[in-house]
């Protein structure tokens, strides 16, 4: 099905039963970000032309491994799609053999370009380039894995002293000047063909 809405009774599925596990990630993988990627995904998909349902899925899915190491998570989450037999409901088995492996193909670390258009789709979804997103989510994900900063304030204090608007005008700074710099290489490779 190659319609512009998601199906409303895989949608309630998904926010009843698949949802609410995230709210026990760390912070920088909780509801907010699945929606974010659902969000974005669904956008992809739409430009792209690809099944809605399935992007839908793949993105609600796509951090379920977290539950276990997170070295892995990417390929745990591909086994939960997998056997979550409910998805027969919606979905074919050759659907869910392209959902599992868009799932698997989701980490920016990955060591091969994502199968298919789906895993293009969830990987380029689950980038989140705004640079405080970036250093709010770095700050989250660090937290969890030292919970001793969290006490006595420690967290806040190293938040704001880090001037985080700073940091990001300073990403921003650098990433468009290393934009300049790659246009500027561009201009003068084609430049240097004639």
């Amino acid at each position: 099905m190659n319609g512009r809405n998601v199906s409303l009774d895989l949608m309630e599925f998904v926010e009843q039963n698949i949802l609410p596990r995230y709210n026990s990630f760390d912070k920088a993988h909780r509801l907010s970000h699945v929606n974010h990627v659902i969000k974005q995904s669904l956008e992809l998909a739409l430009k792209c032309g690809a099944d809605i349902n399935m992007a839908y899925a793949i993105a609600a899915y796509h951090d379920l491994g977290l539950e276990g190491p997170r070295a892995v998570h990417h390929i745990q989450s591909g086994k939960i799609l997998m056997a979550d037999r409910r998805l027969q409901r919606w979905f074919s088995a050759e659907q869910l053999r392209i959902m599992k492996e868009a799932v698997e193909d989701h980490r920016a670390s990955a060591s091969h370009a994502p199968r298919s258009i789906y895993g293009k789709i969830v990987a380029e979804a689950d980038r989140d380039l705004e640079p405080m997103h970036i250093y709010r989510r770095t700050v989250q994900n660090g937290l969890s894995h030292y919970p001793e900063y969290k006490q006595g304030g420690t967290a806040q204090t190293l938040f704001r002293a880090s001037r985080p608007q700073v940091f990001c005008t300073r990403i921003h700074t650098l990433m468009a000047s290393q934009l300049a710099e790659h246009r500027e290489f561009e201009g003068y490779k084609r430049h240097d063909k004639r």
